[in-house]
């Protein structure tokens, strides 16, 4: 193993392409993209460990394994920063490798300004700061092995701050290009009373990682509304159906794990129009589901974003939970390229993003 010193640990951010809400359920699947806005963080050899950001410049958190406690203005102002140095320390300790502390410092590009923009940026932090520290401690991310370690710790982590998640943004940030992703089952991971090195190195039940290829010659686009999500609302809602409207759920799983699994088939063959036709299919079976929701899924604004696709005959679709963020559409380059002088038009931001290929890496500091 190569002990680093100084480093900079660079993540993509992430959209959903399909398997919204359905990705929550074990054993369903979700087609993601990894984009080229980056979070980073700044790994320094210290004699303590401590986290800063640029969202709180002014202040510094300090961690102390000996008590597994913080210190700093606000102890938990950083939660799955936190969380996740916190998980990261503890595997080092399993393993019994000596603690090299870390002066660690992040930066972001997922937001506009001080607004959310949907790209998963607790995820991407969770998995800068695991990754950041394996790396500190010996370890590489160009094993696959690493990277999927990376994807357990990155989960236990995120589960202290939220209790659950789907843990698919944190598959994409990890993989890079297009994600297939199958969840876990969080049933089999909470009866796993294990120590942690066997829970990191067991197969989990259910879950799959898969890293796919986007054609070179497809082209997407992304538009944002302007107005950030509530996916905790949202996720809420989903939550409500499933316990009061058993047959819509069960159909609505049933039909979108079918549209993601063409999807993925698309992608793999590289048939543009079928993958075209199954985002169309799920903007029809979210449509469906909104109908039980107290506030639509498909806004105005992300109605307009689609409407607008399809004219031209691209597919599009909410991306994410929806009531806000951002909507993707997927074609031909010359009708993207239209497609976004329509979305000006409509009050919609098209995002300069392009897919990122390599998931969290290492780059030297600048």
């Amino acid at each position: 193993m190569t002990i680093q010193n100084s480093f900079r640990i660079r993540v993509p951010g992430k959209l959903f392409l399909l398997g919204e809400y359905a990705i929550l359920e074990p054993g369903s699947q979700a087609l993601l993209l990894a984009v080229d806005r980056y979070l980073s963080a700044d790994f320094l050899a210290a004699a303590e460990w401590q986290l800063q950001s640029n969202l709180e410049p002014d202040h510094i958190f300090t961690y102390l394994p000996e008590s597994a406690q913080w210190q700093g203005p606000e102890a938990k102002k950083l939660p799955f920063a936190q969380a996740a140095l916190e998980i990261a320390v503890q595997y080092l300790q399993a393993l019994e490798l000596p603690l090299l502390p870390q002066k660690i410092v992040l930066r972001s590009e997922l937001q506009e300004g001080s607004l959310k923009l949907g790209l998963g940026s607790s995820a991407a932090v969770t998995v800068a700061i695991v990754a950041g520290i394996l790396v500190a401690h010996g370890f590489s991310l160009e094993d696959h092995a690493t990277r999927v370690k990376l994807f357990k710790l990155g989960i236990l982590a995120h589960g202290a701050v939220q209790g659950g998640g789907s843990g698919a943004d944190l598959a994409a940030a990890i993989f890079g290009s297009v994600t297939c992703y199958r969840r876990f089952d969080p049933r089999w991971l909470q009866a796993m009373q294990i120590p942690l090195l066997r829970l990191i190195d067991t197969d989990w039940a259910l879950l799959g990682l898969e890293k796919l290829n986007w054609p070179q010659d497809w082209a997407f686009a992304v538009g944002w509304t302007g107005v950030p999500a509530a996916t905790v609302d949202y996720l809420a809602e989903f939550t409500y159906v499933k316990n009061h409207a058993e047959e819509l759920f069960q159909r609505f799983l049933f039909s979108a794990n079918a549209a993601t699994a063409t999807a993925r088939e698309a992608l793999i063959h590289q048939n543009r129009e079928a993958l075209i036709q199954s985002l169309s299919q799920y903007r029809r079976l979210i449509q469906e589901l909104e109908a039980e929701f107290i506030e639509p899924i498909e806004t105005p604004a992300l109605k307009a974003l689609c409407q607008a696709a399809e004219s031209l005959g691209l597919g599009a679709k909410s991306s994410g939970a929806g009531g806000g963020d951002c909507g993707v559409a997927v074609g031909d380059p010359a009708a993207i390229s239209e497609l976004e002088n329509c979305w000006k038009a409509s009050a919609i931001q098209p995002l300069r993003l392009s897919l990122d290929f390599q998931g969290v890496k290492q780059v030297p500091l600048a």
